[in-house]
């Protein structure tokens, strides 16, 4: 079973563009802020060692060495040296080439989407040129003395295990070229969003709803209280004093927002809601003119709710009814992070307060959650001062 932690971000960065073609970057700066959340190799924890290449009389094989995330593929022709070498207490890797089929290769044990380096180019002549090459595309990396930052990232998808990522020369003899703080991005979030504030949502959760009505029909239906048609509506009628009433059932607890309520030849009534249809809590009321034609728009402070008890009427010795009765739920305070998914694998959002501690938890709900080779988006409702996340990927749920 393979599962890597991957990409951790403070909720205060809100967003990281995807970029929408393939990109190069000639400055570490430019490729981080494009990139967003990084693993950077810098070698510095390996001693001195030898990439040992093929022998360049023949005979022997070249070797590969494994460097966790990735391995280091010294087996092409060409290499006449590779190795681990400290240079000005620095580390780095070592690459002294002869020919131009030279391709001393690193290797990802999983897709990736970026990839960067620093580097300085070493042969002795002029026309001597360091290259780097990927997915059948070469960029030369310059003459003797050239140093720098080099990145590409793969803005289509993600860059498939196994890939080659190649140094080699574009050279009439020997050359030599030196690469350290390998930087790449295993996997990224694309957007990770700090939603604070609660808004109300367009979806009418009231639309097509159970109701029950509590007073009779004079014209209409009751159904057409719910039924999203302004042009229907229902009556109820008896006698000097008369009654309108139902109780809606959203089949759900919902946070309650906003709602939009158009009552017909009212003079008061009364709003009541209850979680499970026995106790109920008076929410709003309100004294009109009986016969004006205006519609009640009313925002609520957050409080939940599944059912809701209207109760209208008037002492005109007229009909009293209703056209629509509309709720909309409000959306809670949420944490988003969306990333492009591989189909055979499950990802996991994970939170802490700590990065130092190293304890991360799982974020409920947000557990296994399947790839579908599209973007997937995973959320935490649960909002804290300070907290970092992460998302977790694996190859089983």
């Amino acid at each position: 079973m393979k599962i890597k932690q991957i990409v951790t971000m403070l909720i205060a960065l809100v967003t990281i563009a995807a970029q929408a073609e393939l990109v190069v970057y000639h400055d570490r700066a430019s490729f981080l802020a494009a990139v967003g959340s990084v693993v950077v190799y810098d070698f510095e924890s390996d001693s001195e060692a030898a990439i040992s290449p093929p022998s360049y009389s023949g005979g022997l094989a070249g070797s590969v060495h494994d460097f966790g995330d990735f391995s280091i593929d010294a087996t092409s022709t060409g290499i006449y040296e590779a190795s681990i070498r400290e240079q000005g207490e620095n580390m780095d890797i070592y690459l002294h080439s002869y020919n131009n089929s030279t391709a001393l290769n690193v290797l990802f044990d999983d897709d990736v989407t970026s990839f960067g380096f620093n580097y300085i180019a070493e042969g002795n002549n002029s026309y001597d040129h360091s290259t780097f090459s990927l997915l059948g595309q070469t960029w030369d990396l310059g003459t003797p003395g050239t140093s720098g930052f080099f990145g590409v990232v793969e803005t289509t998808g993600s860059i498939a295990v196994g890939t080659a990522f190649s140094f080699g020369q574009n050279s009439s003899n020997w050359n030599s070229l030196s690469f350290d703080n390998v930087t790449y991005s295993a996997f990224h979030i694309t957007t990770i969003s700090l939603h604070p504030t609660n808004k109300v949502g367009v979806v009418n959760v009231a639309l097509g709803t159970s109701i029950t009505p509590h007073t009779n029909v004079q014209l209409g239906s009751p159904q057409h209280v719910v039924d999203g048609d302004f042009t229907t509506l229902w009556y109820s009628y008896q006698g000097s004093i008369s009654t309108i009433s139902f109780t809606l059932d959203i089949g759900r607890e919902v946070l309650v927002g906003r709602y939009v309520h158009h009552p017909l030849q009212t003079e008061s009534y009364l709003i009541e809601t209850s979680s499970d249809n026995i106790e109920w809590t008076s929410r709003h009321s309100e004294t009109r003119e009986a016969f004006s034609a205006r519609c009640t728009n009313d925002v609520f402070g957050a409080y939940t709710a599944r059912y809701f008890r209207y109760t209208g009427g008037n002492d005109e010795n007229a009909y009293v009814g209703s056209h629509q009765f509309q709720i909309f739920e409000m959306e809670p305070p949420h944490i988003t992070a969306s990333f492009p998914s591989l189909s055979d694998e499950y990802y996991t959002l994970q939170r802490s307060g700590d990065l130092l501690s190293g304890n991360w938890t799982n974020v409920m709900g947000q557990v296994g959650v399947p790839g579908n080779g599209g973007t997937v988006t995973l959320q935490d409702t649960n909002l804290y001062s300070t907290q970092f996340y992460q998302v977790q990927k694996s190859d089983i749920p």
